[in-house]
């Protein structure tokens, strides 16, 4: 049998199966330092890597910073709505108590339907807008029922407001846009607007809860004067039947969305079942234009000289005015509207006087 030996010994398939080398000590020291420090380089990388995979440190800075800059929660800030108007109720008396009342418990409903369905209050939120509902009612009909208490501050406006009402109570508005051809304006307060028809309050979306809107079936639909009860323009179609009762005839113009109930000569326009205009030359309608003037507006009216001009609001004439229009008639097409005094006239544009004509020397006019 052929004995193994190592390949350098049998003298083929010479290769260097080890390597020496010898090197000085400075050498040695210069080479131990370099694996050392590479070393020690690698160990605090994974060192890092391992803390910035670690869960714990993966966790948002500062926390508490970041809740601090989120907007209120819709649910709490209806809460809290709801509470003070909870609690004014117990202490409300006047018409104007009864007003801030309402207009908080609106506020709470506002920010109740804003609660999205992520939140874990949604089904709560759903069933608080039904119970304030129903307190919100409760303080509209106080609204309605008592007296006031003589201040005659005015700190909210309605649908079929005037332009003027919403740009005292609102202020400036962030952004106007006008269809001229459509005779509306909306008047913009951040992602909330107002619009306006005829420079009448038509319709509203209160986005951002900042509008001082009330809305109530009472004052602006129906007004008592003494025992009667009367209606007025914004007065719906079943309440003026209720007042005035069955007409003699009725014409109905379907492609203008109008209809025209008639009283022998007399008449009452409706639009989409709203008083748009009448005319009452007979004196034969149960209608009101405006409200009565308190003792107060009186005694100011007095000391004031009250007159109207061009550029004045529609407010502002009927306020001015005094006695109720014989006729009040719209033209949609082009954004007009004419108040007749007997014979005499006064014409406006989207809510503002444009002209006029006194004949009967009835105007207030300068």
């Amino acid at each position: 049998m052929k004995k193994r030996q190592h390949p350098e010994v049998e003298g083929h398939n010479i290769r260097s199966l080890y390597t020496f080398e010898f090197r000085k000590r400075g050498h040695q020291l210069r080479d131990r330092l370099f694996w050392s420090g590479g070393g020690l380089l690698v160990g605090i990388g994974i060192a890092v890597g391992v803390f910035y995979r670690s869960p714990l440190t993966r966790q948002p800075l500062a926390p508490a910073e970041e809740s601090s800059t989120e907007a209120p929660d819709s649910f709490q800030q209806g809460i809290q709505n709801a509470m003070q108007a909870a609690q004014d109720t117990q202490t409300a008396e006047f018409r104007e108590d009864w007003i801030a009342v309402a207009m908080l418990w609106q506020r709470a409903i506002n920010y109740m339907q804003d609660v999205s369905t992520s939140n874990m209050n949604y089904a709560l939120a759903a069933q608080k807008v039904n119970e304030y509902q129903r307190n919100l009612q409760y303080a509209q009909s106080n609204v309605e029922a008592r007296e006031s208490n003589g201040s005659n501050s005015v700190s909210f406006w309605s649908p079929g407001s005037s332009r003027s009402m919403v740009l005292a109570i609102e202020g400036t508005p962030s952004r106007i846009e006008r269809y001229d051809s459509l005779c509306l304006e909306k008047l913009y307060y951040d992602e909330s607007f107002v619009e306006l028809v005829n420079g009448q309050v038509s319709q509203f979306d209160n986005a951002s809860n900042n509008l001082s809107v009330l809305v109530t079936p009472g004052p602006s639909q129906l007004i008592t004067q003494g025992d009667r009860l009367l209606w007025t323009l914004g007065s719906s179609k079943s309440d003026v039947l209720s007042i005035e009762g069955p007409p003699t005839h009725i014409k109905s113009y379907d492609f203008i969305d109008k209809e025209f109930y008639y009283y022998d000569d007399d008449w009452i326009e409706f639009e989409n079942d709203v008083v748009t205009g009448y005319i009452n030359r007979d004196d034969v309608l149960s209608v009101a234009v405006g409200r009565a003037a308190t003792s107060t507006e009186e005694s100011r009216a007095s000391r004031t000289n009250q007159h109207w001009s061009l550029g004045s609001s529609r407010e502002d004439v009927l306020r001015i005015q005094r006695t109720v229009p014989t006729q009040i008639s719209r033209n949609g097409a082009s954004c007009e509207e004419t108040i007749h005094y007997g014979t005499s006239r006064v014409e406006l544009k989207n809510g503002v006087v444009s002209g006029y004509d006194n004949l009967d020397n009835t105007l207030q006019v300068r």
